[in-house]
């Protein structure tokens, strides 16, 4: 699989105290002095990318969150889970999941969350995704790993592990991509229009000086839309990962009236809308039907 490497240069790093050159002298040095250590190579130290943190939030995801949260065990062995405003058994299983794998932990973000698309009133009135996502990175200490985990996805747990071997500094960032699936009728469909995602908001990354804002692309009389956006305060070295992951995004309840089988085609048509430069990055047994079943229903 090809993995790609690119410098970027981050527009948020003037806002740092630190000139840039030191700060980014600072972590290589950092990093060798680790590397002299062994810590990057050993998969149980705290500061290691072998080891990061599943970095979690959850909002009524009871459709696929049992077996999300199971498929990155053997990847992944300590995490944060914050979830808030959950009705729909999701707390009772993710307060289950922590109790059976002990380097997880939960907590509950007690303040309604002003949804993406939302009225004015709301967003001032509410807290803001970049107050809940700044609430669960309040949980990883600086200087040691995390990874984003999102509960629509189900993931190969080998993959991901392999996945952390990739970063070998504390400036590097591994990007995730994803692929949109669901099932109709116990059949796993690909949406034919959106096939891949990949807007750089899934990573492995190192804490150090981490924190979100809330990016606004609409303000007016109908109300506003706006995301989370990662501050990343230096220059990083990209790396894409391959595939390492299922992503389900219309399973959830308050997403599955939006399901329709006119948007999607069977997976085994995925090379017409597919592109090479993404299924160079794909390995068989993530197009494999039946794997996928069987890991849905968690088999």
């Amino acid at each position: 699989m090809e993995q790609k490497r690119e410098l970027i240069v981050n527009p948020f790093y003037s806002d740092l105290h630190l000139g840039l050159d030191y700060y980014i002298l600072s972590l290589h040095k950092k990093a060798k002095r680790l590397w002299k250590r062994g810590i990057y190579t050993n998969a149980y130290h705290p500061q290691s990318p072998l080891n990061p943190w599943a970095f979690i939030r959850v909002c009524n995801e009871a459709e696929t969150l049992r077996q999300s949260l199971e498929s990155i065990i053997g990847a992944i062995s300590r995490g944060i889970i914050v979830y808030n405003e959950c009705t729909d058994g999701s707390e009772e299983i993710i307060k289950e999941f922590c109790s059976k794998y002990q380097g997880f932990k939960c907590v509950e973000f007690p303040h309604s969350v002003a949804q993406c698309r939302c009225t004015q009133e709301e967003f001032e009135s509410k807290k803001t995704l970049a107050d809940y996502y700044n609430f669960a990175l309040s949980f990883i200490p600086q200087g040691e790993w995390l990874v984003k985990i999102d509960c629509d996805q189900i993931y190969d747990a080998q993959k991901l592990k392999e996945s952390f071997a990739l970063a070998t500094k504390p400036t590097d960032i591994v990007f995730y991509f994803r692929m949109n699936l669901h099932c109709f009728d116990y059949e796993i469909y690909l949406d034919k229009n959106s096939p891949i995602l990949d807007p750089k908001d899934h990573w492995l990354i190192c804490n150090n000086g981490l924190s979100f804002d809330n990016a606004i692309q609409e303000s007016d009389e109908k109300g506003v839309y706006y995301w989370e956006l990662l501050q990343i305060p230096c220059e990083y070295c990209e790396i894409n990962a391959p595939l390492n992951t299922w992503h389900f995004p219309l399973l959830k309840a308050s997403r599955k009236s939006l399901a329709s089988k006119y948007n999607h085609i069977p997976l085994s048509d995925y090379k017409e809308v597919i592109p090479t430069r993404f299924l160079k990055r794909i390995a068989p047994d993530m197009l494999d039907e039946k794997r996928i079943l069987r890991l849905l229903k968690g088999e």
